[in-house]
């Protein structure tokens, strides 16, 4: 945001010229409307490691489920919401030799350039499903459809969560949309895609119809 081209100009002509790269004709510079695109990536580079800010921004406490595959929110507890393969959602390994979840977390109510928008957590399963899809937010395993905001006086509202999509550093991929549920599940664990709560079948991240697939999706580490 600064002043326009021919702010403080006395007879009309520019005061103000780009010339890296050169300018389009039409070109117009300066606006008070709000920060652009660019301003956003700028402020996140300077400020985002600012621990302050960190802590705003990104929302610890997610884990992947050893059952079902999917992201869930955990709060600090290692076992909460609604599995799709039945009880609650597990971090933990329950036999010998498997494996445990690390913690992970999510960029909050911040969207980076890049990233998909479009993701909530639901309050009656704990995981994190799109909302992007026409309207749809997939089937529950807590019954009826995934829902971001709380209906009873609790007042529990779900952040607007973004992730890296088809590329990321330092992040683990193997994350995937499932086209059915509308959930996020990881399939880097020998290939085993989990329990989806539509019809308890796998989770699917191809759509059988022409409406396409779900890409690669990246989740950031924050330790074990």
């Amino acid at each position: 945001m600064h002043y326009r081209s021919i702010d403080f100009s006395k007879n009309g002509q520019p005061t103000i010229t780009v010339n890296i790269p050169p300018a389009l004709p039409g070109t117009v510079i300066g606006q008070r409307n709000g920060m652009s695109a660019g301003d956003i990536n700028a402020i996140n580079s300077m400020y985002s490691e600012n621990e302050s800010c960190k802590q705003q921004i990104r929302q610890t406490g997610w884990r992947w489920c050893v059952k079902c595959q999917g992201l869930f929110f955990t709060g600090g507890d290692r076992e909460s919401g609604v599995c799709p393969a039945g009880n609650k959602h597990t971090s933990h390994a329950t036999t010998a030799g498997a494996r445990s979840s690390r913690m992970y977390y999510l960029d909050r109510n911040n969207p980076m350039l890049g990233q998909q928008q479009g993701w909530r957590w639901c309050v009656k399963c704990q995981g994190l499903f799109f909302t992007g899809n026409n309207s749809d937010s997939g089937l529950c395993p807590a019954g009826a459809l995934h829902t971001p905001n709380s209906t009873s006086t609790d007042g529990r509202r779900s952040g607007k969560y973004s992730l890296d999509h088809n590329t990321g550093s330092g992040e683990q991929g193997g994350w995937r949309w499932c086209t059915r549920c509308q959930g996020l599940f990881f399939t880097g664990n020998g290939g085993d895609s989990g329990v989806c709560p539509s019809g308890g079948r796998k989770h699917t991240p191809n759509s059988p119809t022409p409406s396409g697939s779900s890409g690669l999706y990246y989740v950031k580490k924050a330790g074990q």
